[in-house]
């Protein structure tokens, strides 16, 4: 999405190509991306010429002769073309200008998402498309930028974004801004204190001021224009690098969805207050992940085991009467009968999910509970990770793998029986999409161990 850099750059294009232009034809292609009256913008602006651009925010204003002003935004992926001579019709154009001297001027949408609206040079500010705009970072003050955050009840992410405190900042600069800032997306805006408004506002300034000299950012959704490419998405420090070494402490970059936007940042660098960070080690069974969470334990992280959590349930009395009510062939002399729940793990998988619809959210609960207890940084050892609550609250998922046949190897020499159903690995492409670190399980304790010490950041 083209944010104020990437506008700042269309002005700059677009002026020595345009300015002083008089337009001969208009055409509109899609009337539903002009706001004001569609007859009136047809004909008002035939003959009236083109004497400046301007930019506020993300919204550009084409200045005509005889007091007209177009007002336009590009939303997600608009963009405009100068050609040399009129050219076909693109199916994703939105209205094009033919000027008197043959050259044309196509506002292009994909997404269709675009607007234009034409009003008279006094009543701008009146403009329905500008109502709630905020001043720009360069327009407001440190205390005024303070009083419109305490005032949010959004997460600081969303804050930045809501162009009615502060015009200008989209994802991707958003997301730079909370980096350099070192703080969380999700941290509640209106307990910013004034230190941390004025260190936001003072990067946001610098983040656009360097991104507008150098040319914006050209990504995969955005192109300035025909043959322009910004530079700025070579200094981007997270937007796009989810899941890469963080440029100051190198730990994994995360990406999450705050207000329905991608947003990447580091969980180290920009840690919520009171939040431990939290490592999750999951994989299938006899895979090693426990030997992973261990050398976790031992760097000084708390561990918090969901085999561990599940055996002190098993003998909790209130679990154990929920148990009974559920099976009573469970239980035996007041206690978890041992075969019967191996009868059940080995034979009867119905049976098995019921049992664990009752037990997996007590696991979760406590683990989420033992997490909160301490602000040192935690591993969750659990096999049963994805889909479950700990999922949102763990800053790097760690998916310990190992071929099926060493698992059964050491499922053996646990004393287990080589019937026991293995739970299926995941697949590499799901484990991306999470943004999982993989590490095989299969080699020894001793490799494992080394290189697990080649993580640093661990």
């Amino acid at each position: 999405m083209p944010e104020l850099p990437e506008v700042t750059t269309v002005i700059n294009t677009l002026k020595p190509l345009i300015i002083g232009k008089t337009i001969q034809k208009i055409e509109v292609y899609r009337p539903k991306n002009i706001l004001s009256d569609l007859k009136e913008f047809e004909t008002v602006l035939l003959k009236k010429t083109i004497v400046d651009i301007k930019r506020k925010g993300k919204f550009l204003f084409f200045y005509f002769s005889e007091d007209y002003t177009m007002i336009a935004h590009l939303r997600m992926e608009g963009k405009y073309f100068f050609h040399k001579k009129q050219e076909e019709r693109n199916k994703h154009d939105i209205l094009s200008f033919l000027f008197s001297d043959g050259t044309e001027l196509v506002y292009n949408d994909v997404r269709k998402f675009g607007i234009v609206y034409l009003t008279k040079n006094e009543k701008v500010q009146e403009a329905p498309v500008l109502k709630n705009l905020g001043p720009e970072p360069w327009e407001i003050t440190f205390e005024e930028f303070y009083e419109k955050l305490k005032k949010s009840h959004a997460p600081l992410k969303e804050a930045l974004l809501d162009q009615s405190i502060m015009s200008g900042l989209g994802n991707i600069y958003a997301d730079e801004t909370l980096f350099a800032s070192r703080l969380h997306p999700l941290y509640p805006a209106k307990e910013v204190t004034k230190e941390e408004a004025n260190i936001i506002l003072k990067e946001a300034r610098r983040i656009l001021e360097e991104a507008i000299r150098e040319g914006g950012s050209t990504i995969r959704s955005y192109h300035p224009s025909e043959g322009v490419d910004g530079r700025m998405q070579s200094r981007l420090e997270v937007y796009g690098h989810a899941h890469e070494p963080c440029p100051r402490c190198a730990f994994p970059l995360r990406k999450i969805s705050v207000g329905g936007r991608g947003t990447t940042y580091c969980p180290r660098c920009q840690k919520l207050p009171n939040e431990p960070l939290t490592i999750a080690v999951t994989g299938p069974i006899a895979s090693g992940k426990s030997a992973v969470a261990r050398f976790l334990k031992n760097k000084g992280y708390r561990l918090i085991d969901a085999d561990q959590i599940v055996k002190e349930l098993y003998q909790d009395e209130t679990i154990i009467e929920l148990l009974k009510n559920w099976d009573s062939s469970l239980i035996k002399d007041e206690k978890i009968d041992r075969d019967y729940l191996r009868n059940l793990v080995l034979n009867d998988q119905e049976k098995l999910k019921e049992l664990n619809a009752l037990i997996h959210p007590l696991v979760y609960q406590r683990m989420l509970d033992d997490r909160k207890a301490s602000a040192l940084p935690c591993v969750f050892d659990i096999p049963v990770f994805f889909y479950s609550p700990l999922e949102e609250v763990s800053d790097l998922i760690i998916y310990v793998d190992a071929p099926e046949e060493i698992r059964k190897k050491r499922l053996l020499a646990r004393h287990k029986s080589q019937d026991i159903e293995l739970n299926k690995p995941f697949t590499k492409g799901f484990l991306k999409r999470k943004g999982a670190l993989i590490i095989d399980g299969s080699q020894s304790l001793e490799s494992l161990e080394e290189r697990l010490n080649e993580l640093t950041f661990l």
